[in-house]
């Protein structure tokens, strides 16, 4: 079955959206058909992507930080809203780290855990209800580094283990 016959008249909402895979799923997502609920924190980077779905495509452009709770229930509220329910929610966002565990601040640590864990916990709360009653999907972007680290990445391999 063909992409733009599965995601059709679909809402899908996609942390992570202003850049790599989360940019790819809006675009592949949008031009399918799909109502997308693009987040992300750089609000520049999303309206680029808005434009280039272009006016046909039907994008909310949702700007803030998937950390922040209030933000993400926020979000996904005016989401379903717009959308009119709500059939996929595709956890996306992360961040990484390059440094050596002994030579890292903590605070580098928590951040990686707020946004690569918390961030995808939050929008997996949020969401549910809505999946349930569409019977919908909710899917987790990790990384094969969660399963086999290397010592730069530490934080980053505990934080998509998590995920």
């Amino acid at each position: 079955m063909p992409i733009a016959d599965q995601f059709q008249g679909r809402s899908v909402l996609i942390t992570g959206a202003s850049a790599g895979i989360g940019r790819a799923l809006g675009l592949a997502l949008g031009r399918a058909g799909a109502h997308v609920g693009l987040v992300a924190r750089r609000a520049h980077r999303l309206q680029a992507l808005v434009d280039e779905l272009g006016p046909s495509a039907q994008a909310t452009s949702l700007v803030g930080d998937v950390s922040d709770e209030v933000f993400v229930r926020e979000a996904v509220a005016t989401f379903v809203a717009e959308a009119g329910g709500l059939d996929l929610v595709i956890t996306n966002a992360g961040i990484s780290m390059n440094g050596l565990l002994e030579e890292t601040e903590t605070a580098v640590f928590q951040r990686m855990m707020d946004v690569n864990y918390f961030g995808s916990l939050f929008f997996a709360r949020q969401a549910m209800a809505h999946l349930e009653k569409s019977r919908g999907s909710l899917v987790f972007v990790s990384s094969i580094v969660g399963k086999r680290g290397f010592a730069t990445r530490s934080g980053y391999a505990a934080s998509k283990f998590a995920v």
